[in-house]
């Protein structure tokens, strides 16, 4: 997803501006970084130039293992029939860290 966030230009109400900016929250599947940005490029034109302010990988983790199995036995706990499903949370938090 592409979310322009923040647009600027100018100073005044009468004063045509020179340049435009224009801010874009982009949120990518893990391994289409690329083509999100060629994409994007696409779509903005050759007269406009794109910038990163802030970039971070779309972090993937395999969805087995210790954690997964402790999840699932504390989960079957209280629901017996409850099962723990892997999922994409389309922003970050502090637990990349552990990654």
């Amino acid at each position: 997803t592409a979310n322009p966030t923040q647009l600027g230009a100018g100073y005044k109400v009468n004063v045509i501006p020179g340049q435009a900016t224009a801010h874009v929250d982009g949120r990518y599947l893990p391994g289409y970084e690329e083509e999100f940005l060629a994409d994007l490029d696409r779509i903005l034109g050759p007269n406009v130039r794109r910038e990163d302010v802030h970039a971070d990988k779309a972090l993937e983790t395999t969805f087995d293992g210790a954690l997964v199995d402790a999840m699932q036995t504390a989960l079957v706990a209280e629901d017996p029939i409850a099962r723990a499903v892997p999922y994409m949370l389309s922003a970050g938090t502090d637990a990349k860290s552990f990654d």
